[in-house]
Protein backbone atom coordinates (compact mmCIF):
# COMPACT_ATOMS: atom_id res chain seq x y z
CA UNK A 1 0.00 0.00 0.00
CA UNK A 2 1.22 3.24 -1.09
CA UNK A 3 1.91 6.41 1.69
CA UNK A 4 -1.26 8.29 0.57
CA UNK A 5 -3.50 5.13 0.83
CA UNK A 6 -2.52 5.02 4.68
CA UNK A 7 -2.48 8.48 5.22
CA UNK A 8 -6.19 8.25 3.43
CA UNK A 9 -6.92 5.48 5.40
CA UNK A 10 -5.95 6.66 8.86
CA UNK A 11 -7.66 9.51 7.97
CA UNK A 12 -10.82 7.92 7.42
CA UNK A 13 -10.79 5.66 10.78
CA UNK A 14 -10.24 9.01 12.56
CA UNK A 15 -13.03 10.60 11.25
CA UNK A 16 -15.54 7.00 11.88
CA UNK A 17 -14.09 6.81 15.58
CA UNK A 18 -15.37 11.08 15.79
CA UNK A 19 -18.36 10.28 14.47
CA UNK A 20 -18.84 7.39 16.87
CA UNK A 21 -18.16 8.94 19.63
CA UNK A 22 -20.37 11.86 18.64
CA UNK A 23 -23.51 9.74 18.50
CA UNK A 24 -22.95 7.41 21.04
CA UNK A 25 -20.90 9.83 23.97
CA UNK A 26 -23.14 13.38 24.04
CA UNK A 27 -21.96 13.80 27.64
CA UNK A 28 -18.70 14.35 29.45
CA UNK A 29 -18.05 13.20 32.54
CA UNK A 30 -16.17 16.25 35.03
CA UNK A 31 -16.90 19.03 33.78
CA UNK A 32 -17.10 22.44 36.16
CA UNK A 33 -19.96 21.00 38.34
CA UNK A 34 -17.87 19.52 41.75
CA UNK A 35 -19.62 18.01 44.48
CA UNK A 36 -18.47 15.19 47.37
CA UNK A 37 -18.30 11.71 47.80
CA UNK A 38 -21.26 10.08 49.58
CA UNK A 39 -21.94 6.65 51.36
CA UNK A 40 -24.74 4.64 52.38
CA UNK A 41 -27.53 6.06 53.95
CA UNK A 42 -30.43 3.95 55.09
CA UNK A 43 -33.85 5.56 56.35
CA UNK A 44 -36.12 3.91 58.16
CA UNK A 45 -39.50 3.53 56.73
CA UNK A 46 -41.68 1.05 57.37
CA UNK A 47 -45.07 1.77 55.79
CA UNK A 48 -44.08 5.16 54.35
CA UNK A 49 -43.26 5.34 50.53
CA UNK A 50 -42.41 9.13 49.94
CA UNK A 51 -38.69 10.51 51.54
CA UNK A 52 -37.23 13.74 51.36
CA UNK A 53 -33.18 12.35 50.07
CA UNK A 54 -30.62 15.42 50.53
CA UNK A 55 -27.94 15.21 48.42
CA UNK A 56 -24.46 17.18 49.21
CA UNK A 57 -23.64 20.45 48.34
CA UNK A 58 -23.04 21.38 44.51
CA UNK A 59 -20.22 23.82 43.38
CA UNK A 60 -19.52 25.58 40.12
CA UNK A 61 -16.04 25.91 39.57
CA UNK A 62 -16.07 26.89 36.13
CA UNK A 63 -16.60 30.57 34.64
CA UNK A 64 -19.66 30.16 33.20
CA UNK A 65 -23.27 29.47 34.31
CA UNK A 66 -24.27 25.59 34.84
CA UNK A 67 -28.01 24.66 33.65
CA UNK A 68 -29.03 21.21 35.19
CA UNK A 69 -30.98 19.54 32.57
CA UNK A 70 -32.01 16.34 34.71
CA UNK A 71 -31.34 14.02 37.83
CA UNK A 72 -31.71 10.37 37.67
CA UNK A 73 -30.91 7.16 39.97
CA UNK A 74 -28.14 5.22 39.40
CA UNK A 75 -29.16 1.54 39.32
CA UNK A 76 -32.50 2.29 41.32
CA UNK A 77 -34.56 -0.72 43.07
CA UNK A 78 -38.27 0.00 44.29
CA UNK A 79 -37.34 4.11 44.01
CA UNK A 80 -38.29 6.22 41.65
CA UNK A 81 -38.26 10.15 41.56
CA UNK A 82 -41.11 12.76 42.05
CA UNK A 83 -39.58 15.86 42.14
CA UNK A 84 -36.14 16.99 42.07
CA UNK A 85 -35.65 20.78 43.67
CA UNK A 86 -32.21 22.68 44.15
CA UNK A 87 -32.26 24.53 47.30
CA UNK A 88 -29.67 27.53 47.75
CA UNK A 89 -27.42 27.10 51.59
CA UNK A 90 -25.80 29.56 53.23
CA UNK A 91 -21.68 29.36 52.79
CA UNK A 92 -21.55 27.00 56.16
CA UNK A 93 -23.89 24.84 55.18
CA UNK A 94 -22.81 20.97 54.92
CA UNK A 95 -25.86 20.49 52.64
CA UNK A 96 -29.35 19.23 53.19
CA UNK A 97 -30.41 15.77 55.40
CA UNK A 98 -32.34 13.37 54.17
CA UNK A 99 -35.72 12.16 55.83
CA UNK A 100 -38.83 10.26 55.93
CA UNK A 101 -42.23 11.59 54.25
CA UNK A 102 -43.16 14.61 51.88
CA UNK A 103 -43.82 17.15 52.15
CA UNK A 104 -41.19 19.01 54.26
CA UNK A 105 -42.37 19.48 57.92
CA UNK A 106 -42.76 22.85 59.15
CA UNK A 107 -39.71 22.80 61.47
CA UNK A 108 -37.67 21.10 58.33
CA UNK A 109 -38.79 24.34 56.02
CA UNK A 110 -37.97 26.92 59.03
CA UNK A 111 -34.02 24.91 58.99
CA UNK A 112 -33.49 25.85 55.36
CA UNK A 113 -34.97 29.67 56.07
CA UNK A 114 -34.87 32.11 53.10
CA UNK A 115 -33.38 28.65 50.74
CA UNK A 116 -36.58 27.13 50.87
CA UNK A 117 -37.94 30.29 50.17
CA UNK A 118 -36.08 30.42 47.23
CA UNK A 119 -36.08 26.83 45.87
CA UNK A 120 -36.44 25.68 42.16
CA UNK A 121 -37.14 22.74 39.97
CA UNK A 122 -34.15 21.29 39.43
CA UNK A 123 -34.65 21.08 35.43
CA UNK A 124 -33.49 24.01 33.67
CA UNK A 125 -32.22 25.11 37.09
CA UNK A 126 -29.11 27.46 36.24
CA UNK A 127 -25.99 27.72 39.14
CA UNK A 128 -23.97 30.67 38.42
CA UNK A 129 -19.49 30.38 38.87
CA UNK A 130 -18.68 30.43 42.82
CA UNK A 131 -16.33 33.23 41.97
CA UNK A 132 -19.76 35.27 40.88
CA UNK A 133 -22.17 34.19 44.15
CA UNK A 134 -19.26 32.90 46.50
CA UNK A 135 -21.98 33.30 49.41
CA UNK A 136 -24.24 30.87 47.68
CA UNK A 137 -24.34 26.65 47.61
CA UNK A 138 -26.46 24.51 46.50
CA UNK A 139 -27.82 21.79 47.42
CA UNK A 140 -30.57 19.01 45.87
CA UNK A 141 -33.65 17.67 47.46
CA UNK A 142 -35.02 14.60 45.69
CA UNK A 143 -38.86 13.72 46.27
CA UNK A 144 -38.42 9.76 46.31
CA UNK A 145 -40.83 7.29 45.89
CA UNK A 146 -41.40 3.72 46.73
CA UNK A 147 -43.51 1.87 44.75
CA UNK A 148 -43.84 -1.11 46.68
CA UNK A 149 -43.90 -0.75 50.75
CA UNK A 150 -43.25 -4.45 51.73
CA UNK A 151 -39.94 -4.24 49.32
CA UNK A 152 -37.29 -1.73 50.07
CA UNK A 153 -36.18 1.00 47.78
CA UNK A 154 -32.83 1.52 46.84
CA UNK A 155 -30.90 3.59 44.70
CA UNK A 156 -26.57 3.64 44.30
CA UNK A 157 -26.73 7.55 44.18
CA UNK A 158 -27.85 10.29 41.41
CA UNK A 159 -26.49 11.23 38.36
CA UNK A 160 -27.16 14.90 37.22
CA UNK A 161 -27.10 16.15 33.78
CA UNK A 162 -26.15 19.50 32.93
CA UNK A 163 -24.71 22.23 30.18
CA UNK A 164 -22.09 24.58 30.00
CA UNK A 165 -20.96 26.73 27.09
CA UNK A 166 -23.56 24.25 24.89
CA UNK A 167 -21.53 20.84 26.46
CA UNK A 168 -23.48 18.61 28.52
CA UNK A 169 -21.75 16.85 30.97
CA UNK A 170 -23.18 14.50 33.81
CA UNK A 171 -21.54 13.69 37.79
CA UNK A 172 -22.68 11.48 39.71
CA UNK A 173 -24.39 12.36 43.04
CA UNK A 174 -22.25 9.83 45.68
CA UNK A 175 -24.87 9.07 48.79
CA UNK A 176 -26.56 5.90 48.54
CA UNK A 177 -30.08 5.66 49.91
CA UNK A 178 -31.73 2.55 50.95
CA UNK A 179 -35.54 3.19 52.51
CA UNK A 180 -36.14 0.11 54.33
CA UNK A 181 -37.72 -0.92 57.73
CA UNK A 182 -35.48 -0.09 60.96
CA UNK A 183 -34.97 -3.86 61.53
CA UNK A 184 -33.99 -4.20 57.71
CA UNK A 185 -30.97 -1.52 57.37
CA UNK A 186 -28.40 -3.25 59.09
CA UNK A 187 -28.86 -5.63 56.08
CA UNK A 188 -27.30 -3.28 53.43
CA UNK A 189 -23.64 -2.89 53.53
CA UNK A 190 -21.79 0.41 52.39
CA UNK A 191 -21.15 0.10 48.14
CA UNK A 192 -18.03 1.81 48.72
CA UNK A 193 -16.42 -0.63 51.14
Amino acid sequence: MGKRVRIAAAAMAAIGLLFVAWIYLPRHLGGPLGNGAGDLLCLPADREPDAALGMLVLENTGDADVTLTGIYPVDAENLSIAEALLVPLSKDSLGLSSSIGWPLTTNRMAELGDGWKQRRQLNGAVIPPQAKSPRTRWSVLVHALRSDLEAPGRTNGFEIEYESRGIKYRSELGTHHVLAPVSDCAKFESPTG
